[in-house]
């Protein structure tokens, strides 16, 4: 079946560069630019990119660049946006002509978007009672992280006790993302991220809530064939990374053990795929293993003294490796409606032209990753590489794979 090529044709946009020095800013010339990508991602606290480009401005020399500079990039096919970044790390400098001692040096240099300072570079101490793990997030971004914007957001349902011993935000909230359960999804295994919704947002959701039906389906479906290359949701290019075993052992199942201080007792509780699979939130029919609980795989000592936090904290581990398994990457052209986080829909043509759609691919993935590439010598000069990721089968013959009990389809 061959796609219609009758969509929207949205206009190629441009980009705009600015390198904030402390005494001016300094505008990079497109065809300086080597290359210049950021990335945002599910499983990442903050967006980070880098950019490489020719030094025509004596920035090296004249600049200096002590570290403090901001990237400013400002970029859209149908409305504007503007990120400011700071630069982490000023990478390699090297002569853009070896043979020529007074060529142009070559600069290359790391960002990462503004709250990186915060979460990583900063320690408390502070104490709850009796507190919501949303609400102590909410604490941690509002006081800690500069207040910033919220995009997609679950509330958590659990109270906890906790005392930070001068610990940075993001190590709090990765402490915290494992020990709660979503209002909406009853699950644990929560993410934070930042992604590129309404410019900028910050997100704090479970992995059960995005795999489920909550976020919506954006934009048209996209497509293999056409013959307009330009259409936006034309795919110009993919291929999946396959199963990996090294992730099973963690993904069979497998023992963790608690203790609990007042009666002296050992906790021992003992997890299977199976069950896992039936509690989470599938974008399919069929599960992507058979039956392969171990309980022998795994023997870990966490040392909580809570069952219920032993189970948290095994679900929200298997959570983020079974989820990540066969990760679809496809390129496409750029466009800013995109953002990690969302759900698109792929109209996957079957191998048998029998069938219209293929069985177990067609439909809804998740947006894990988004890596934003900009280089004006390419003929698409804003590109996108999507990272998508579905949980299981929509459809397939064999008929031995666990079957979804809650499902997204």
């Amino acid at each position: 079946m061959k796609a219609t090529d009758s969509r929207k044709t949205d206009f190629t946009g441009v980009f705009t560069v600015i390198l904030k020095l402390e005494k001016e800013p300094i505008i990079i010339d497109g065809s300086c630019i080597f290359d210049f990508y950021f990335i945002e991602d599910i499983t990442s606290f903050c967006m980070t990119g880098r950019i490489e480009f020719i030094d025509k401005h004596g920035i090296v020399e004249y600049g200096p660049l002590t570290g403090n500079e901001q990237i400013i990039l400002s970029y859209g096919e149908s409305e504007d946006r503007q990120l400011v970044f700071d630069i982490v790390r000023i990478g390699k400098i090297s002569q853009s002509n070896a043979s020529d001692p007074t060529s142009e040096s070559i600069l290359t240099i790391h960002f990462a978007d503004q709250s990186l300072e915060y979460f990583t570079r900063r320690k408390y101490s502070r104490s709850w009672s009796d507190t919501s793990i949303s609400d102590i997030v909410e604490h941690i971004l509002k006081f800690w992280i500069s207040d910033p914007k919220l995009g997609l957001w679950e509330d958590n349902i659990t109270k906890i006790d906790l005392a930070v011993p001068y610990w940075t935000p993001m190590e709090t909230m990765i402490w915290l993302s494992k020990r709660g359960k979503g209002k909406v999804s009853g699950m644990p295994g929560f993410v934070f991220f930042n992604n590129t919704q309404y410019n900028m947002r910050s997100n704090w959701v479970s992995l059960d809530y995005l795999f489920g039906p909550g976020p919506k389906v954006e934009g048209e479906s996209y497509i293999f064939e056409g013959e307009n290359v330009y259409y936006r949701n034309k795919i110009l290019d993919w291929w999946i990374n396959g199963i990996d075993k090294f992730s099973l052992k963690g993904i069979k199942g497998g023992h963790r053990f608690g203790y609990d201080f007042n009666t002296k007792t050992l906790f021992n509780q003992v997890y299977d795929y199976n069950t896992s699979v039936k509690k989470s939130m599938l974008m399919g029919k069929f599960s992507l293993y058979t039956d392969i609980s171990d309980y022998r795989s795994n023997y870990i000592i966490e040392g909580e003294d809570s069952i219920i936090e032993l189970d948290n904290i095994f679900y929200s581990d298997w959570l983020k490796r079974y989820n990540m398994q066969q990760a679809l990457n496809i390129i496409v052209k750029g466009h800013e409606y995109r953002y990690a986080g969302m759900h698109i829909d792929i109209e996957w043509i079957s191998s048998d032209r029998t069938q219209i759609f293929n069985k177990i691919l067609k439909g809804k993935w998740l947006v894990k990753s988004i890596t934003h590439s900009f280089n004006p010598r390419n003929n698409i000069p804003y590109r996108q590489r999507l990272v998508l990721l579905k949980n299981a089968y929509g459809d397939i013959d064999m008929k031995n794979l666990l079957k979804s009990t809650r499902k997204n389809i």
